[in-house]
């Protein structure tokens, strides 16, 4: 039997997860022009090019996830049906507007995979759809740590301080970080990491650290996510109703009337069974203000939690690519077990 290495793993996974996330946003829009009696209209819509690449995301995904192919249209009309009922209009039209169309989110329609509208222009249901396995985290927002105060929390007067002495932080705790593992590696000491490091065949991906390395930059990450963690209890501390409204963007609602969806499977005896779903938007995260809590774990030297009961949002910090550049990434994902 042939071993993938991790790096392979990796591949196959974000293949299986690119393929069903098409399909599933391609299956739900199907289901519901099914279900709203609009479907003739909705399948001559698609053009022969799109009808083409959803012939390979199926091709693809049987050869990868042969298991997964078969209910990925039935999961999607059950999530249909249960998206139906927040729907308060008649709807006329449907469109794909999310990534399967070819484009990208746009500051528009944000999130929305699915945008659903009624006879009046007012009439407007932006939907976010996704699939995924029962108990993961879905990716919800993903930025750029040096900006990420001023971003999504630039209503609280100290965002552009706390801003600065995050990123001074960073600068330093890097330059102590490269200090303490060229000593391991017994090299020059150095404040970046440059040809020295490059030439002892030293890795640059976290996966590749020894242990001891590897500790030096979990304590590197340990220094951020608590800077993170104080910084966002501040914030909640001095404004609840406005910390949520911050919160909105990353967990997915960029708009304030999006409905995002997320269908969720279970492996059963060896097969693939429906789990549930849940519904999320503004109001449900609004709604939660009295239940937010901020949880960290000891054993996570990477990410913390905030609890919405019953959704969980979760931020981690990474690099953008390889640990070896000071540029991080703020990793935001979501999970509820909630059953709409």
């Amino acid at each position: 039997m042939q071993t993938l290495n991790p790096e392979s793993l990796k591949s196959s996974q974000a293949l299986v997860n690119e393929y069903k996330g098409n399909l599933f946003e391609f299956g739900m829009a199907n289901a519901l022009s099914r279900i709203l009696g609009l479907e003739e209209q909705f399948l001559t819509s698609l053009s022969g090019l799109f009808k083409a690449k959803l012939v390979f995301y199926e091709r693809e995904l049987r050869k990868i996830e042969p298991k997964l192919i078969h209910k990925i249209s039935v999961w999607a009309f059950n999530a249909a049906d249960e998206i139906t009922h927040c729907i308060k209009f008649e709807v006329k039209n449907i469109f794909l507007v999310g990534k399967i169309t070819g484009g990208s989110h746009n500051d528009v329609w944000k999130e929305a995979d699915i945008l659903l509208k009624g006879k009046n222009d007012n009439e407007i249901f932006p939907l976010s759809v996704k699939l995924t396995k029962k108990d993961a985290f879905v990716n919800t927002k993903s930025g750029g740590i040096k900006s990420f105060y001023t971003q999504y929390f630039s209503q609280f007067e100290n965002s552009i301080n706390l801003q600065n002495e995050l990123n001074g932080l960073i600068e330093y705790q890097f330059s102590q970080m490269c200090i303490q593992m060229h000593k391991i590696s017994d090299l020059s000491p150095s404040e970046q990491f440059g040809n020295d490091w490059d030439r002892a065949g030293l890795p640059s991906l976290p996966g590749d650290l020894s242990l001891e390395l590897k500790s030096v930059l979990l304590d590197f990450y340990k220094s951020i996510r608590d800077h993170l963690f104080k910084s966002l209890n501040s914030f909640y501390d001095q404004n609840q109703k406005e910390f949520a409204k911050s919160l909105c963007p990353l967990l997915g609602q960029g708009r304030g009337d999006l409905f995002q969806l997320t269908c969720y499977y279970k492996q059963l005896d060896g097969e693939l069974e429906f789990s549930h779903v849940s519904i999320l938007n503004s109001e449900n995260i609004l709604n939660a203000l009295e239940n937010i809590q901020f949880y960290q774990s000891e054993s996570s030297f990477t990410s913390f939690e905030i609890k919405l009961n019953p959704y969980r949002l979760q931020i981690r910090i990474k690099p953008m690519n390889k640990f070896t550049t000071p540029s991080y990434k703020v990793n935001c994902s979501t999970k509820t077990c909630a059953i709409y």
